[in-house]
């Protein structure tokens, strides 16, 4: 039997908990591609699985459970019903609840799978899929985003934020995108009007929005 090294839960709570160990590789199916797992993002998912939290939200995740839902890495192997994969293709995977990618190797569906671009190393590519996805979905799928609409970006300068303020600027939007003040810069560089919200209530400093991208929830979802 193969085996790799993954990252494991050993029991709920610190970090401590997690712990290297061998185990066996996947044996992808049909269906399936093997990958090599060159880098994993660290997710707020996967910070709610170790630490138990994610329980709250009727999710039971069980012990010596390997973490990690979203990777970059190379194609190992490719099941005889896979034809869009090869071995050798560079990858980046969304692997969402329960994980598997903080391990080096994990076998997914074709359909988890995209092609890495060339010009993005594995290492910063493993922290796009969920952050990306979340933004393009919100402003395409949900709000059905138009040209020359007014949008309002929440934590514009964290993960979600980020992508939603280039997606909304490539559409042809306008953009605001609130920050603290050490962030006022980037988030000007991404291509909104930056708002300080610790210079007061970032609902003062903006009118007529169509648009209000949160990530955050709470009083700020009220507040917008």
């Amino acid at each position: 039997m193969t085996t790799m090294k993954a990252a494991r839960i050993h029991q709920f709570g610190s970090v401590e908990s997690v712990i290297i160990n061998d185990v066996p590789q996947p044996t992808p199916s049909a269906d399936q591609v093997l990958v090599h797992v060159h880098a994993a993002g660290i997710n707020p998912i996967d910070v709610a699985i170790h630490t138990g939290a994610i329980r709250d939200y009727g999710f039971d995740p069980p012990l010596l459970h390997t973490l990690g839902s979203e990777i970059s890495g190379v194609v190992e192997t490719v099941g005889a019903n896979v034809h869009n994969f090869r071995p050798g293709d560079a990858v980046v995977a969304v692997l969402g609840f329960p994980g598997g990618g903080y391990a080096e190797y994990v076998a997914v569906t074709p359909d988890l799978l995209a092609h890495k671009p060339a010009a993005v190393s594995h290492l910063h590519m493993a922290g796009v899929p969920i952050a990306g996805l979340a933004a393009w979905q919100a402003l395409f799928e949900h709000a059905q985003l138009q040209r020359g609409q007014r949008v309002l970006v929440l934590a514009a300068s964290g993960g979600v934020g980020t992508f939603a303020v280039q997606f909304a600027r490539w559409a042809g939007a306008q953009v605001w995108g609130t920050t603290s003040t050490r962030n006022l810069a980037f988030v000007r560089s991404l291509g909104a009007t930056p708002i300080d919200y610790t210079a007061g209530p970032f609902e003062e400093a903006v009118r007529d929005i169509d648009l209000v991208i949160d990530p955050l929830a709470g009083d700020s979802q009220v507040r917008a």
